[in-house]
C-alpha cells in the first residue's frame, strides 16, 4: 500500500487491480480492464502507462481519465507491459504482459481466400434460388 497526500486527501490507498483480456494477441487488439483499489474510487482519475520493459525504464502515459477500461490496438510484434495507478502518487498496479503477435501473410490470406469461397457460394446460392423463383 502506498501512502497519498493530494486531491483525494490524505490516506492509505492500494493499487487498482489490471487485467488484459489475452496474453498473446493474434488479432492486433486487446482489452484492458481495472478495478478501483478501494470501494469510494468511483470518481477517481487513472493513469495507464505502456512499456516494453517490466521494469518502466521509458514508460508512455497511453490514457488519463476516469475510465476503468480501454481497448488497445495499432502496436507491432512485440511484448508490452502496462499497469495503471488511481492517480499521481499512489501504488501502480501489478504489470500485465501481452505479446502481439499477429497472425502471418500466409494464413491472414488463408482467411482471405476462405472467406471468398463462401462468399461465392452463398452468391450462387442466392443467384439460382432467384433464378428458380422467376420461372414459377
Amino acid at each position: 500500500m502506498a501512502t497519498c497526500q493530494g486531491a483525494y486527501g490524505a490516506g492509505t490507498v492500494s493499487a487498482p487491480t489490471l487485467s488484459a483480456s489475452e496474453s498473446v494477441s493474434n488479432t492486433g487488439y486487446f482489452h484492458l480492464t481495472w478495478s478501483p483499489a478501494s470501494p469510494d474510487a468511483a470518481t477517481r482519475q487513472y493513469e495507464l502507462q505502456q512499456a516494453n520493459d517490466p521494469q518502466f525504464s521509458e514508460p508512455v502515459t497511453i490514457l488519463t481519465g476516469p475510465d476503468r477500461a480501454s481497448v488497445i490496438s495499432g502496436f507491432a510484434d512485440q511484448v508490452y507491459f502496462f499497469r495503471v495507478r488511481e492517480h499521481q502518487g499512489t501504488a501502480w498496479s501489478t504489470p500485465v504482459r501481452v505479446e502481439v503477435k499477429h497472425h502471418s501473410l500466409t494464413r491472414a490470406l488463408g482467411f482471405f481466400g476462405l472467406g471468398a469461397i463462401v462468399f461465392a457460394l452463398m452468391l450462387g446460392v442466392l443467384l439460382g434460388g432467384m433464378r428458380s423463383e422467376a420461372r414459377l
